[in-house]
C-alpha cells in the first residue's frame, strides 16, 4: 500500500474532518484574550502533523492486517497509537513555537499572574495537549476502521454474490453439457435407423443435425435464448423425428407470433419433445398428435409464459410418470434460473401424458439468432 493515497475520496473525507477540527480550533483561539497569536500559529503547525501521523497509522493498519482484529484488540491499540502520536505532536509543536514564542510562554509576570511556575505551566501545556491530540487520533481511527469495515462487508459481500453466480452458471453450463449427448445419442440412432431403408432422407437427417448441433454448442453459452430461435430450432429436430417415424407423428404448433421475442431456456422444448416421442410416440404404432401450446397467462397468473406438450401414451404406460433425465433436468434448471418464478407440472392420463410449463415473461427486443 503506498503511504499517500491515491483515492480521492480518502483526501476529500480526510480534509473535511480535519477541517472541521482546524476551523472550530482556530474559532476558540481567537475568542482568547491570552496567547492568540501563539495557538493559531499552533494549530497551522498541526495540521500536517495530524494528516502525517494518521497517515502513518493507516500504513501500519494495512501491513499488519488490523481489518481481521477484533474491537478487543483494537481498541486498546487506537488508544496506545494516540497517546504516542499525541505526545509526539505536541512535543513537535512545542518545539516548533519555543523560537518565537518562548518569552511568551515563559514571561514571569504572565506566569505569576496565573499563579503557575514553568515547570507547571510545562506539565500542563504537555498533559492537556496530549490528551486533546489523543482524542482527536482515537476519533479519526474509529471512523477509518469502521470505514474500512464497511467497504469489506460490501466487498465480501458483492464477492459471495459472485461466487454464486458463478456456481449456477457453473452449474447451468453442466446440466447443458449433459443434455448434448443425450440428444446427440438419440440423434445419431435416428439415422442409423433410416440409413440403409432410405439413404437420401439419412442425408436430410445429417443436414437438419449439423444445423441442430450448432445451435445446440451455440447456445450453451447463454442462459436464454429468444423463443422464436428455440421453435427455429424444433422445426429441425421435428424434421429428423418424422424421417424415423414417418406418418406416425403429427405435429401441432399453436403460438401467437407476438411471443417470439419472449426469452426461455436453450433447448428446454427439444428436451419436452423428445421425452414426448421416446415415453409416447415411438411405443405406437399408429403414432398420434404431438400438440405443443405457447400462450401468454391472464388472470392471477398474468405476465407468465405457458408451454403446454401433449402427447398420447399407450396403455401399458398409463401409470408411469414419464419423468426421465430430461424432465429432472428441466426441474433443476427453472430452479437456478427463475427460483420460485417458475414451475412444471405433469399430468398424465389414461390415454394423454401433458407437460405444463410456466414461465415469467421475459423480452427481448433484439433477436439475435445463430
Amino acid at each position: 500500500m503506498a503511504f499517500f493515497p491515491k483515492q480521492q475520496r480518502f483526501w476529500l473525507y480526510h480534509a473535511a474532518g480535519v477541517g472541521v477540527v482546524f476551523l472550530f480550533q482556530l474559532v476558540a483561539f481567537l475568542m482568547r484574550e491570552d496567547f492568540v497569536e501563539m495557538n493559531v500559529t499552533a494549530a497551522f503547525i498541526w495540521l500536517p502533523l495530524f494528516t502525517l501521523a494518521v497517515l502513518v497509522f493507516r500504513t501500519l493498519y494495512a501491513r499488519y492486517n488490523g481489518a481481521n482484529m477484533g474491537m478487543g484488540k483494537l481498541i486498546p491499540i487506537a488508544l496506545i497509537y494516540g497517546l504516542v502520536s499525541g505526545l509526539t505532536i505536541t512535543t513537535l509543536i512545542f518545539l516548533a513555537l519555543l523560537p518565537g514564542f518562548g518569552d511568551e510562554l515563559f514571561n514571569p509576570e504572565t506566569l505569576a499572574s496565573i499563579g503557575i511556575s514553568e515547570t507547571e505551566m510545562l506539565v500542563n501545556f504537555f498533559i492537556s495537549n496530549t490528551f486533546i491530540q489523543m482524542l482527536y487520533m482515537s476519533g479519526w481511527i474509529f471512523i477509518y476502521t469502521s470505514t474500512v469495515a464497511s467497504r469489506r462487508a460490501k466487498q465480501s459481500e458483492l464477492d459471495n454474490l459472485k461466487l454464486q453466480n458463478n456456481l449456477r452458471e457453473s452449474q447451468l453450463s453442466n446440466l447443458a453439457n449433459q443434455l448434448n449427448p443425450h440428444f446427440l445419442f438419440n440423434s445419431l440412432n435416428n439415422i442409423r435407423f433410416v440409413i440403409h431403408e432410405n439413404p437420401n432422407h439419412a442425408d436430410a437427417m445429417v443436414t437438419a443435425l449439423s444445423e441442430i448441433l450448432r445451435y445446440s454448442l451455440a447456445s450453451t453459452s447463454k442462459p436464454k435464448v429468444t423463443l422464436e430461435e428455440e421453435l427455429g430450432f424444433i422445426e429441425r429436430y421435428i424434421a429428423i423425428v418424422k424421417l424415423q417415424l414417418e406418418d406416425r407423428l403429427r405435429f401441432n404448433l399453436n403460438v401467437s407470433s407476438q411471443l417470439k421475442h419472449c426469452l426461455v431456456p436453450p433447448m428446454i422444448l427439444q428436451l419436452l419433445i423428445e421425452n414426448a416421442v421416446k415415453h409416447g410416440m415411438e411405443n405406437l404404432p399408429s403414432g398420434g398428435d404431438l400438440d405443443v401450446t405457447v400462450a401468454e397467462l391472464s388472470g392471477k397468473l398474468s405476465g407468465k409464459l405457458s408451454i403446454v406438450v401433449t402427447n398420447p401414451i399407450p396403455v401399458s404406460k398409463a401409470n408411469a410418470d414419464g419423468t426421465g433425465t430430461g424432465l429432472k433436468n428441466i426441474q433443476h434448471r427453472l430452479q437456478l434460473l427463475y427460483g420460485s418464478n417458475a414451475s412444471i407440472k405433469l399430468e398424465p392420463s389414461a390415454t394423454h401424458f401433458t407437460v405444463h410449463l410456466i414461465l415469467p415473461i421475459e423480452k427481448n427486443d433484439e433477436s439475435t439468432h445463430y
